[in-house]
């Protein structure tokens, strides 16, 4: 662990989350956030998915406004703050898939 990460905690669709993180708090509320939207957005299409599919289309769908984003002119410092989104949601994905796996 490096020594300017920290630990935050948060839940996604009823599951509780810790992780190592070297941004603030706050930026990653604000992605669980983002991504809390969008799985909302999908439930309220599609009441009936289960929790790994509710996860998989919300991550299609940032991954899909991810490479729109890239194929515009980007600086530096904002495709790296992508990128660390892109990193951090396939761990929680991957968390979400080994949880659902095991139940």
């Amino acid at each position: 662990m490096k020594a300017d990460d920290k630990v935050i905690t948060f839940e996604i669709l009823d599951e509780r989350f810790t992780i190592r993180a070297d941004v603030s708090k706050d930026y990653y509320r604000r992605l669980v956030d983002y991504l809390d939207k969008k799985i909302d957005i999908i439930k309220n299409k599609v009441p009936n998915l289960s929790k790994i599919k509710l996860l998989t289309f919300a991550a299609l769908d940032i991954v899909d406004e991810l490479i729109k984003l890239k194929n515009t002119s980007l600086d530096k410092g904002e495709v790296e703050k992508l990128n660390k989104l892109s990193d951090s949601l396939a761990s929680v994905i991957d968390d979400i898939e080994m949880h659902v796996t095991e139940e």
